[in-house]
């Protein structure tokens, strides 16, 4: 799902694209009456998708479509329905966390964990620029 939003605009560090901090707080960027500078935004958050990986996956172990679900998450909304497809049809449940830190009980929970190799993620990137009819979408700076 996808909005535009009004936003405010804050200081970042050009070679690492991480926020400055003033205060223990986001530096926001001020015009000259020190007013915060605002910019519009597309904003898309993705909706749905652990329902939808929750539902394939118990629909996948009842009908006892696999033996193993490799899981690329670290939502600990995915704790119960994990629970379910190990103990109701003795899943085998492995892990791969797109990121460290994440859930800690998810990690507990299945049989196990895959940590993504940092070059091959690198590696799988699209470029900073991808084409697109009316110009190009960029990659963040912070990516």
């Amino acid at each position: 799902m996808s909005s535009v939003v009004s936003q405010v605009v804050v200081h970042s560090d050009p070679a690492t694209g991480r926020w400055l901090r003033a205060n223990g707080r986001p530096a926001i960027k001020t015009d000259a009456n020190g007013v915060p500078v605002k910019t519009w935004i597309l904003k898309s958050e993705e909706k749905g998708s652990d329902v939808n990986l929750a539902a394939h996956l118990l629909r996948d172990a009842y009908r006892g479509a696999c033996a193993c679900a490799v899981i690329v998450s670290n939502d600990s909304d995915l704790l119960t329905p994990i629970r379910m497809a190990k103990a109701d049809c003795r899943m085998t449940i492995g892990l791969v966390p797109p990121r460290a830190k994440g859930s800690v009980e998810l990690k507990r929970l299945v049989d196990f964990k895959i940590d993504p190799r940092v070059h091959l993620l690198a590696g799988s990137q699209f470029p900073d620029a991808v084409p697109i009819p009316d110009g190009a979408i960029h990659k963040p700076a912070r990516w």
